[in-house]
C-alpha cells in the first residue's frame, strides 16, 4: 500500500504544479486578442524573432500536452481494473 500512496503523492503533486500553468494559460489566452493585433505591426528581424518564441513555446507547449496526455490515457487503463468484488 505505502508504494500505491507514493504514487498518488506523485499524481498529487504534478496536478498541484499543473495549477500555476493554468492560470498562467488563463492569462494568456485573456491576452491573446491584444497580442494578435500587436504582433501584426511588427516588421523585419523583429518578426522573425517573435516567430521563433512563438515557435519554441508550441514545441515546449505540446510537448508537456503529449506527456500529460499519455498519463491520462495510463491512468483510465487501470479505474475499469478496480472494480469491487
Amino acid at each position: 500500500m505505502k508504494n500505491l500512496m507514493n504514487y498518488i503523492w506523485l499524481l498529487n503533486a504534478c496536478n498541484n504544479s499543473l495549477l500555476e500553468a493554468e492560470i498562467l494559460s488563463k492569462q494568456a489566452l485573456e491576452r491573446y486578442d491584444e497580442f494578435f493585433k500587436e504582433s501584426q505591426g511588427i516588421k523585419g528581424e523583429e518578426r522573425e524573432c517573435l516567430k521563433k518564441e512563438l515557435e519554441n513555446s508550441i514545441l515546449y507547449l505540446d510537448e508537456k500536452v503529449k506527456f500529460l496526455q499519455l498519463l491520462s490515457e495510463k491512468l483510465k487503463e487501470v479505474i475499469p481494473l478496480l472494480k469491487e468484488e
